[in-house]
């Protein structure tokens, strides 16, 4: 497979994550993401990229024994392709203690440094192909305001631990925007989308994509694209009710659970507030400029 489009590298910017906790085994999606950075730490010098793995917080603390980090492994050609298949990774032992959750506990975003274990692999022969997203793409303050109410969206992940098994590849959906992204969601840095979200999408990344038109909302058209990282999904919603089930010599009662194909997403800006507190754990940070708009130097802004 050659990687062209956007959308083909798309594929290669989510991992499969398998979570364990003594005998409980769970299932997740994340998604890589670069920031430039400044401080004692960054990569070969005072400044460079630091790579993150980006999920949820629920998705790390089930991972509280190991974390396998399911990845695609790259070709010796040159442009490097993906070896379709063939599975690379690593396995994270007390995964957990490795990421940085978000400094508010009611919001469910987890992001862990990522460059020595890429490293590794590189050093091992089994350098994983991946598309990393940058904190330029992430979305805006104003860019949000800019956003009509309603958008269509895709995200990416591994619902239900489904995923092509042969190509190692996952699976890419589409959905709307169930409530404006300018708003935040119940007093917090969220959104709803109307898609269909199942266990194991949880840490999926939700992007804006057009190709080469979108209409603006005034209602005009623009001839142009749109790209930008929207947030990352962490639970859907679903109904409850009793049924009974006439058996002899008793009545069976079952509680059913409907999907309401409703997903919560918590926004960019959570994800960049989560990258930060990471950061300053090891005296660095951000100097690239953040989803609300303001330079580092000014601290965080107002969600």
């Amino acid at each position: 497979m050659t990687v062209e489009t956007l959308h083909d590298q798309l594929y290669f910017g989510t991992v499969r994550l398998e979570g364990h906790a003594g005998e409980a085994q769970t299932g997740g999606t994340g998604f890589l993401m670069v920031a430039e950075a400044e401080g004692p730490a960054a990569p070969g010098a005072q400044r460079g990229q630091v790579p993150f793995l980006v999920t949820n917080r629920h998705v790390a603390e089930g991972a509280s024994d190991k974390m396998l980090v399911h990845m695609i492994e790259q070709t010796g050609e040159q442009p490097p392709t993906p070896a379709l298949g063939k599975r690379t990774g690593v396995d994270i032992r007390g995964c957990a203690e490795g990421f940085t959750p978000h400094p508010e506990e009611d919001i469910d975003v987890a992001v862990m440094p990522f460059g020595s274990f890429a490293e590794q692999l590189s050093e091992l022969g089994r350098p994983p192909f991946f598309k990393s997203v940058d904190t330029t793409q992430m979305l805006t303050r104003q860019q949000a305001n800019d956003l009509d109410s309603m958008e269509e969206l895709i995200f990416i992940g591994y619902p239900n631990a489904l995923f092509d098994q042969v190509n190692l590849t996952p699976i890419m959906r589409t959905g709307t925007t169930a409530t404006p992204i300018m708003l935040d969601y119940n007093g917090l840095p969220a959104f709803l989308i109307d898609a269909s979200v199942f266990p194991g999408s949880s840490g999926s990344p939700v992007f804006l994509r057009d190709r080469g038109m979108y209409r603006k909302r005034d209602g005009s058209m623009a001839v142009a694209s749109r790209f930008y990282l929207l947030g990352i999904v962490a639970a859907m919603y679903s109904s409850q009710h009793h049924a009974e089930l006439e058996e002899l010599p008793a009545k069976l009662g079952l509680t059913l659970h409907d999907s309401l194909n409703l997903g919560i997403v918590y926004k960019a800006s959570a994800i960049i507030e989560c990258v930060d507190a990471a950061l300053a754990r090891d005296g660095m940070r951000r100097v690239d400029v953040p989803p609300d708009g303001e330079p580092v130097e000014q601290g965080r802004g107002e969600r």
